[in-house]
């Protein structure tokens, strides 16, 4: 059995190019589902229900430990981006011990904006870029966990096809 224990390390790229001086942690997207209230006769209160594949606006945040020429032209463009965070996950195997696995999340979207931070002497700007997400892939140890196309209407888990019924049926 193995245990997930922790990111090992990781390093973000944009396009194949390693992005230096980017901060400790990068903020993931939130897959929060678009719904809306069920609610009527015979129902006990609301219950909140949503369409499959169907998610709110969602960001890749990246943080920066100053304000950078690459970080600046990142944001300058309205064209489509990808950005790549590759990981060493460590886990704790009960037959051997610690072991590693690689994990690779790809992103596709459009800047969102930057954050400049804040100026301190002495101190990070602690500033972040901003992706506005269309695109997402999860592989870990060579098996995709997860992708979302939000343009190609593609959304699976774990290999299964999230929308496989609804396309059947339009």
């Amino acid at each position: 059995m193995q245990i997930p224990d922790r990111l090992a390390g990781a390093n973000v790229y944009d396009d194949t190019e390693k992005l230096i001086g980017t901060g400790e942690e990068v903020t993931l997207p939130n897959f929060e589902v678009k719904g809306d209230a069920l609610s009527g006769p015979g129902i006990l209160g609301d219950i909140n229900t949503s369409a499959p594949g169907q998610f709110n606006s969602m960001q890749l945040q990246i943080p920066f430990r100053t304000v950078t020429k690459k970080m600046a032209a990142m944001a300058a463009t309205q064209n489509f981006r990808t950005l790549t965070i590759r990981a060493d996950v460590q886990l704790l195997d009960s037959t051997v011990g610690v072991v590693h696995a690689p994990m690779k999340i790809m992103c596709r979207g459009i800047p969102a904006g930057i954050n400049l931070g804040k100026a301190k002497r002495g101190g990070p700007m602690d500033a972040v870029y901003s992706l506005e997400i269309t695109y997402i892939k999860v592989v870990f140890n060579g098996a995709t966990l997860l992708e979302l196309d939000k343009l190609n209407e593609v959304f699976t888990i774990d290999g299964v096809d999230q929308l496989a019924a609804i396309r059947a049926n339009t």
